[in-house]
């Protein structure tokens, strides 16, 4: 439930959910465009997209329903779908089909895939997508990881945090479980451990910002709701 909440929390806009291709249950979305006389190319198309695509391996929904397309695109963006593919009368034409970007609002975020070049476009697309989303928001966290050296420095932090509601992670030096504990009750906020990635080993942080001796790790303290 908290990887959910932080996956919504981290990646979703004012339109809904972005979901990273790797882990969403639709990655690709077809919605034909239709007008009348054209319908039964159109949706042929479509569903020869949708079998070429599923062929590849990807996990691709073909919308069928009798709605209007802006109503299609909606229901799809709201629900997080990394991508959208377009296939209308001129893109039949054209042999080709337009791709719109979950993560990326507007017209920045589409543009044309020829058929001929169906699935590794498709796929280099997801692939883009997923490095975007990874690169975007370890930037955010970037400017929230605050590093202080003493406690009186680390409750600085939060005062400033708790007036401006934006909230930090404090990475501090600590020698001990006595002196982690006194960090979370002197600010009321939790450990979180060794951050991820980071060899023990080599996790040294010199000295504890509690009781200025040598130091065992360098740990992570938020506070969490």
């Amino acid at each position: 439930e908290r990887l959910v909440g932080a996956v919504v929390g981290c990646h979703g806009d004012d339109n809904g959910l972005i979901l990273a291709p790797e882990i969403a249950p639709i990655q690709v979305v077809i919605v034909p465009v239709l007008f009348k006389g054209t319908d039964e190319a159109v949706l042929a198309a479509c569903r020869e997209v949708a079998t070429r695509l599923r062929a590849a391996g990807l996990k691709v929904e073909l919308d069928e329903r009798n709605k209007s397309s802006g109503e299609k695109y909606f229901h799809w963006e709201l629900r997080g779908v990394p991508l959208r593919l377009e296939v209308g009368p001129k893109d039949v034409e054209k042999k080709s089909v337009f791709a719109a970007r979950r993560d990326v609002p507007g017209r920045d975020g589409k543009k044309p895939i020829a058929m001929a070049d169906l699935e590794s476009g498709v796929k280099a697309m997801l692939a883009d997508i997923q490095k975007a989303l990874f690169a975007r928001q370890t930037d955010f966290v970037a400017t929230r990881v605050k590093h202080p050296k003493t406690l009186s420095e680390a409750k600085a932090l939060d005062d400033e945090a708790q007036k401006s509601g934006t909230l930090y992670i404090l990475t501090m030096a600590i020698c001990s479980d006595t002196c982690a504990a006194q960090v979370e009750k002197g600010l009321d906020i939790k450990t979180l451990g060794v951050p991820a990635g980071v060899d023990r080993a080599q996790n040294v942080g010199g000295t504890c910002a509690v009781c200025s001796k040598q130091a065992k790790d360098t740990l992570r303290f938020a506070r969490t709701y």
